[in-house]
């Protein structure tokens, strides 16, 4: 009942903060197209405002910690369009959910992986990104999220970001094929596309 509780008043400040944004997407993505979608873990909270009412984010499947403090976030997710969770993390069935995702991108979904999640250290890309995207042979797209305007909330271990009356763009970057980079180039790549963003990395 809390964790409704909590989703529900976080589902809330999300649709408040929303409305005080301009959101804009780009890039050459086809409505409908399948990828392993990654982005910094930072850019959560400014990715999941541009989902509400998008359809750049159907057909979307989620790993996700089955920790109980992470229920008002799976409620968050739901709230928010994304109904097909798979629960794992590393040391916790992770192998398993990776598989089981792997699986559900083979049929034709999307996902989104926070490269540099759950714990860090901050920008700096993991491997499951990679993993994903060579198992279904999807290909990776960065979204590189920019805004105008936002502050930082304090202790926390990515920088996380919360944008207030901004412009918000969600740039969808030029599609990665399956293998055709290793990690350490791609933790290069994305974090040269963010520097160089035209509004605000």
């Amino acid at each position: 009942m809390l964790s409704a509780f909590l989703a529900g008043l976080a589902f809330l400040g999300l649709q408040l903060v929303r409305g005080t944004c301009q959101v804009r997407h780009q890039g050459e993505i086809v409505l409908g197209q399948s990828a392993v979608f990654c982005a910094w873990h930072r850019n959560i909270i400014p990715l999941w405002i541009a989902a509400l009412n998008s359809p750049k984010f159907e057909n979307q499947v989620w790993l996700n910690h089955l920790h109980w403090t992470m229920r008002p976030v799976h409620l968050i997710l739901y709230f928010l369009g994304i109904r097909n969770l798979i629960f794992g993390s590393t040391g916790n069935r992770g192998k398993e959910a990776a598989d089981a995702l792997v699986e559900q991108l083979k049929k034709g979904a999307s996902t989104v992986v926070f490269l540099d999640g759950p714990k860090g250290p901050a920008l700096l890309a993991k491997k499951g990104a990679l993993h994903l995207s060579s198992q279904s042979q999807l290909p990776l797209v960065f979204l590189d999220v920019t805004m105008s305007r936002f502050f930082k909330v304090p202790f926390t271990w990515d920088g996380k970001r919360i944008p207030l009356f901004s412009k918000i763009v969600v740039q969808y970057q030029k599609p990665i094929l399956p293998n055709e980079k290793s990690i350490q180039s791609l933790d290069l790549e994305f974090k040269s596309a963010s520097e160089n963003s035209g509004i605000s990395a």
